[in-house]
């Protein structure tokens, strides 16, 4: 099922907005450069004018947002067009927030929120029902009223015990995929399967085509990225991206291999995909970033000790733009009835009660004068929306008050989801 809006893919012709004495509006091909150079400074990081053109293909221009001193852009922001998967395999239009930086020299001037402020406007007139973002730290969004909705895990195993329970079938075959021929396999394969994940997002071709360009401060001293098919009669089912990182010592190979994304049509694929990472010569290590936090890969092994857990990190942050809309798009657990009193300080206009009556084919939500079953705030909302973190714990954290016995825990069968949210695309 898709959610789909007849503004969704409108343009924003707008003129310039002024504020503080600075010029808002969207950038030029030509001030590409000069944006992307004050995002960097922003993150205190440089790129090679290569790098810089490389990541030119995923901004859409007209989303784009600088803010102008005397000509110059000091602070950067845009907006990717994406959908975004919910439970019940639903997908909603989605402002995908990224490029955010202010210059040093410029901050406590109110730029990022005449940012923030501008895009949502533009967001909700496109009919996009959520914002979502990669935070670069925990502290700035909130007041937004962004929420972590999905968890990253990164994962290391050595390959010495690497043995599993139950060694999959061989039911297809492998590919090494040429760059060209990754171009036209990889982005359809991975548009099936992002449809049935709550908590990923859809990737336009500009985005592809900067994934593929693989520029080099994506790989962090590794090399390149290889990219790996599974066919079964044929036909793809699954695909493994990875780069390895030589380590010799002593004329013994010690490399690790990092798996940048691994996606599979079916469980049975998937344990495949893993088998052949694991399987690769001169390996010592593997590791994984950006891993679902239930991936079956642990209880795949003999020893499942042996993966061991080193990171675990918030993943896609959503905001909750059209309340309303957002709570009735996904689909629930169980049918129930439940009255949330949100609190949304940066868009007081969301503030109220909402009535939400979950179904099994169909779930409704609308404003409401009942007394409230729960309190919180919208941010918290947002990370209880994808079922990523449960009532409960942010209620014992102090983010959810319970006003009615038992509504924590219905909140929770409600919202809970069977699989864990999980978003993989980077932007």
């Amino acid at each position: 099922m898709k959610i789909d809006s007849s503004q969704h893919h409108s343009t924003n012709t707008a003129a310039p907005e002024t504020h503080g004495g600075l010029e808002f509006r969207p950038i030029t091909p030509e001030e590409y450069p000069a944006f992307c150079r004050v995002t960097l400074r922003a993150f205190g990081e440089h790129l090679s004018n290569h790098d810089i053109e490389a990541e030119r293909s995923a901004l859409e221009f007209e989303r784009s947002l600088a803010a102008f001193e005397e000509g110059l852009p000091v602070g950067t922001s845009a907006v990717l067009t994406q959908e975004l998967t919910v439970p019940g395999s639903t997908t909603i239009p989605c402002g995908g927030l990224t490029w955010v930086g202010v210059l040093p020299t410029h901050h406590r001037r109110g730029i990022l929120t005449a940012h923030i402020r501008h895009h949502f406007g533009d967001m909700r007139a496109r009919g996009e029902i959520v914002s979502a973002l990669g935070a670069s730290e925990a502290t700035i969004y909130g007041r937004f009223g962004y929420g972590p909705a999905t968890q990253l895990a990164g994962i290391s195993l050595e390959r010495a015990h690497s043995r599993l329970v139950h060694a999959p079938g061989y039911f297809g075959r492998f590919r090494i995929l040429e760059v060209d021929e990754a171009e036209r396999l990889i982005p359809p394969l991975f548009d099936t399967v992002r449809l049935a994940q709550p908590g990923e997002v859809s990737r336009s071709p500009g985005w592809w085509k900067t994934h593929f360009m693989d520029a080099e401060h994506h790989r962090d001293g590794g090399g390149p990225l290889l990219h790996v098919v599974h066919e079964t009669e044929g036909a793809p089912d699954g695909y493994v991206s990875y780069r390895t990182k030589d380590d010799w010592q002593d004329g013994l190979a010690n490399n690790d291999v990092r798996v940048v994304e691994l996606v599979a049509r079916s469980p049975v694929v998937r344990a495949l995909l893993w088998r052949f990472c694991l399987d690769l010569d001169l390996e010592s290590t593997l590791t994984c970033h950006m891993a679902a936090v239930d991936d079956p890969l642990r209880f795949m092994l003999a020893d499942s000790r042996r993966v061991r857990t080193t990171s675990l990190r918030d993943g896609l942050w959503v905001r909750l733009l059209d309340i309303r809309a957002a709570l009735a798009a996904r689909s629930y657990r169980a049918e129930g009835r439940l009255v949330l009193q949100v609190h949304d300080s940066f868009l007081p206009a969301n503030s109220g009660c909402y009535l939400l009556q979950a179904g099994n084919e169909a779930s409704h939500c609308s404003r409401t004068e009942d007394r409230p079953d729960l309190t919180l705030d919208v941010s918290t909302l947002a990370s209880t929306y994808l079922g990523g973190y449960s009532f409960a714990t942010l209620g014992a954290a102090g983010r959810v008050f319970e006003e009615r016995t038992g509504a924590l825990a219905l909140a929770d069968l409600l919202f809970g989801t069977s699989r864990a949210p999980h978003c993989v695309t980077d932007f």
